[in-house]
């Protein structure tokens, strides 16, 4: 977690140094889009984590108390008994269908989250590129110059990449013991 921060201060401070000699508008567009990922995935983390805890937590719930109404040699002679068979079938069929769809909307906004957050990076990207591609073009910079900042802006974008997924997942499980804590503490 801190070397993943130490090691972005430092890129940006140094990918900020070397864009800033061409424009200091490159600096500020990085900054800008780095703190709006961040701010990004912690918003996202706590709409999904508000999204388990209202849809997808309960429908487990429900669904795993229909799927062990079946494991259980008792329960299983009282469904034969009262001939309730398609009644627990039923409501196990309906609970298991619900929780999958609530999982697969989760996952999708987990996915969509992930393009947004790639998009942003890939118009940053592309707004420096052509710039630096035109200066270099009108044989303002060199061509080395330009393959230094292409590499240097997949080396940034990949690490801050990481970086968020790692903010996501930290953030998700703080919220998580947070809500725990919170739980434990009512007296």
């Amino acid at each position: 977690g801190i070397t993943q921060i130490v090691n972005i201060i430092v890129l940006l401070v140094m990918y900020g140094t070397i864009l800033s000699k061409i424009s200091p508008l490159f600096t500020v567009l990085i900054f800008l889009s780095i703190f709006l990922c961040i701010v990004f995935s912690v918003k996202v983390t706590d709409l999904q984590l508000d999204f388990w805890r209202k849809k997808v937590s309960p429908e487990t719930r429900r669904n795993n108390y229909f799927k062990g109404i079946f494991g259980s040699r008792v329960n299983h002679s009282n469904i034969q008994l009262n001939r309730s068979f398609s009644f627990f079938a039923r409501k196990y069929e309906y609970f298991n269908i619900r929780e999958r769809k609530n999982y697969v909307k989760l996952n999708m906004f987990s996915f969509c989250t992930e393009i947004g957050i790639s998009l942003l990076f890939m118009i940053v990207f592309c707004i420096i590129a052509i710039f630096i591609g035109d200066r270099v073009a009108r044989g303002h910079l060199q061509l080395g110059y330009f393959t230094m900042t292409m590499t240097m802006m997949f080396n940034l974008f990949s690490t801050v990449k990481q970086f968020s997924y790692f903010m996501l997942n930290q953030n998700w499980y703080i919220k998580v013991l947070d809500a725990y804590f919170e739980v434990m503490s009512l007296e």
